[in-house]
């Protein structure tokens, strides 16, 4: 789980993941991001009980704004959230 924030102000972002076949909060986090930073916020392979192969719900509220997003853990998919340079929140997942 990548957390991007590309505008000029420090950011926070709180993160939560829900495992999707317990419903169980996997991990619920609050980060702090300076103007510029990029951090692996979470290994959601490992934070799983699954493990590859689990499917996730992933929300993010950064902003005043929240967005989800559901995927499932494998070796080379990924799960980002950005802030953009305009302050705009978006969120994704890419499998593969």
């Amino acid at each position: 789980m990548l957390l991007r924030n590309c505008s000029a102000h420090r950011t926070g972002m709180r993160l939560r993941i829900v495992c999707e076949s317990s419903s169980e909060s996997v991990s619920e986090e609050t980060y702090t991001l300076e103007a510029g930073d990029r951090i692996e916020a979470l290994d959601l392979t490992a934070a799983t009980a699954e493990g590859r192969g689990a499917v996730f719900t992933v929300r993010v509220t950064a902003r005043e704004q929240t967005r989800r997003v559901t995927g499932g853990t494998t070796d080379c998919g990924e799960v980002r959230a950005d802030v953009t340079e305009e302050g705009a929140l978006d969120v994704w997942a890419s499998a593969c």
